[in-house]
């Protein structure tokens, strides 16, 4: 069933339309398709037939107010209100889920980059990191004012940079700083003692490796298996070029800032008394060098006397 005055659906048993608010009990209702309005039955009040494009009937005193303070239209209004909420609420809820996720993410995405930096700086750390390196020597006579010993250190480092350096090894404490890597050392020449003393500058090449073993500033002393052993030369035997080879190596190590020119009155004073014990040292006696074959005559050899042999006599039996 239809409303006869707005067309909406109806149930059979209503007095009124629930969408105009018509009152069905008077009108005549159609019955069919939906808007389509059924032709009025009877007459109206003058006797006339009905008209059927006639005006609405009039609703009802009251129900005006009653659709506007509570009726249909509020709650559709009520329930259309009930929807959106929910709608906003489960947009707020995506909303909520969608921030925390991505907070998440960033947090994560910040403990990654955290660890990753500390990673690096220890690593950048341990490559950029320099490691001090103590030499072992064995020489005699040696103290702070004698000159420093002249070294050649070259190699490879950790960033596979060449290494070539001339150092001049302290008289305690470190001697190079160094980075990771694997490096070759050699003396280059003698130092001058206080007391004039020079040394025969040794042979040995040492090879060392700083590794990964070692922590970032770590230092590295030499094992007394790899030293340099300086022989001191005896004063007889103190040239003048050795004298002066030790001199241009003192020369070179500006910041010892040690009196050059002592340590050569030094060098020179050593060489002299050398020479002089070697002059005072009595000449050995000559002595006659051995005689030769041809030398030495001959020894005639002189006949022997035959002595007479005495024979016994027989015994008389």
């Amino acid at each position: 069933m239809n409303c006869p005055n707005c067309g909406a659906p109806i149930p059979p048993t209503a007095s009124f339309c629930p969408n105009c608010g018509c009152d069905l009990r008077q009108q005549p209702v159609s019955v069919g398709i939906p808007g389509r309005q059924a032709a009025p039955v009877g007459n109206d009040s003058s006797g006339r037939p009905a008209d059927p494009r006639g005006t609405a009937p009039r609703r009802p005193q009251g129900f005006e107010e009653a659709t506007t303070a509570g009726g249909p239209h509020r709650d559709d209004r009520q329930s259309d209100q009930g929807g959106h909420q929910r709608s906003k609420l489960s947009g707020g809820a995506k909303t909520a889920i969608v921030v925390a996720v991505l907070m998440l993410v960033l947090v994560s995405l910040g403990f990654v980059l955290l660890f990753t930096s500390l990673v690096g700086n220890v690593s950048l750390r341990a490559t950029q990191s320099t490691h001090p390196v103590t030499f072992v020597v064995s020489i005699l006579d040696y103290d702070d004012e004698s000159s420093r010993i002249p070294v050649h250190i070259t190699g490879t480092d950790i960033h596979g940079d060449e290494v070539d350096r001339t150092i001049f090894l302290a008289h305690s404490g470190v001697d190079v700083e160094l980075l990771k890597g694997r490096y070759h050392a050699e003396v280059l020449g003698s130092p001058i003692s206080s007391s004039g003393m020079i040394y025969e500058v040794p042979t040995t090449t040492i090879d060392f490796t700083l590794g990964d073993d070692l922590e970032p500033g770590e230092g590295y002393r030499m094992p007394s298996s790899l030293s340099f052993v300086f022989r001191s030369i005896d004063a007889q035997n103190m040239t003048d070029d050795k004298i002066a080879d030790a001199l241009s190596w003192a020369r070179k190590d500006e910041e010892a800032g040690l009196d050059v020119g002592k340590l050569e009155a030094a060098a020179k004073a050593r060489q002299q008394s050398g020479l002089e014990e070697q002059s005072a040292e009595p000449e050995p006696e000559p002595q006659e060098p051995p005689a030769t074959p041809e030398d030495q005559q001959p020894v005639e050899e002189q006949p022997q006397e035959e002595q007479p042999q005495d024979n016994p006599e027989p015994s008389a039996e």
